[in-house]
């Protein structure tokens, strides 16, 4: 970890604090916060698998370079 960065920890303390306070704020019926949450979650969902395969290709690429079998 950089010695700038924050620790993940902190970022979801954080993170988690700030949806909380907009979900809380918003005066918005819960059924509306439940659509809402759906379709963020499906956003995160999609840049999940984004994030993997690109892990996962980094990491290919990187171990044929050294001739890895992992």
């Amino acid at each position: 970890m950089n010695n700038n960065q924050k620790p993940l920890i902190l970022l979801w303390k954080e993170c988690h604090d700030h949806i909380s306070e907009v979900i809380n704020n918003s005066q918005l019926p819960a059924f509306i916060l439940e659509s809402i949450l759906k379709d963020i979650l499906q956003q995160v969902q999609r840049a999940i698998k984004v994030e993997y395969n690109a892990s996962l290709s980094y990491y290919n690429q990187k171990n044929d370079e050294k001739g890895g079998d992992d």
